[in-house]
């Protein structure tokens, strides 16, 4: 596997591939299903592959070689980047594998763009959790998408030092 992490002795990380998009479509939670129709009106595998597209980097969490989660960052700005993830109904059986190395990848994004900022439904509570966890700030929610439902916009800002 070229640019794999390995994280444990049945988990590794790499950079995403439509084949990835593919199982993970096929195989996705139900609340990360309802997230993307609600925001957008995109099938799975639509927004998979269009995020695989339009991100700046894109990771796919392996265990035990099926795809559990694929993650990313999408330019919105030169400065600010939108996270995005997401899951199969397998993650919380990997969770404390993946808990173990989130941090990392988002310092990875955090040093593509220093401003990390994107939207999440309400009615999808474990994202809003690991995000908290993760240490990204949350706005009110606010109606968002076709049927104006409730989504949070989170952000975290990472500047770097200037040597003085």
């Amino acid at each position: 596997m070229s640019n794999a992490a390995r994280l444990s002795e049945v988990a590794w990380v790499l950079e995403t591939t439509p084949t990835h998009c593919h199982e993970l479509a096929a195989n996705m939670r139900e609340e990360d299903r309802d997230e993307i129709w609600k925001s957008s009106r995109l099938q799975p595998l639509e927004a998979l592959l269009l995020g695989q597209m339009d991100s700046l980097r894109t990771w796919t969490f392996l265990v035990h070689g099926r795809v559990v989660a694929i993650f990313g960052v999408a330019p919105l700005t030169d400065m600010v980047g939108a996270p995005w993830m997401l899951a199969s109904p397998e993650l919380p059986q990997a969770r404390k594998t993946f808990l173990a190395h989130c941090r990392d990848y988002i310092n990875q994004m955090h040093e593509l763009r220093p401003v990390l900022m994107n939207r999440a439904w309400t009615g999808n509570p474990v994202h809003l959790l690991w995000l908290r966890w993760l240490g990204f700030e949350f706005c009110d929610p606010e109606p968002f998408g076709p049927d104006g439902e409730a989504f949070q916009e989170f952000q975290k800002v990472q500047f770097p030092c200037v040597p003085s």
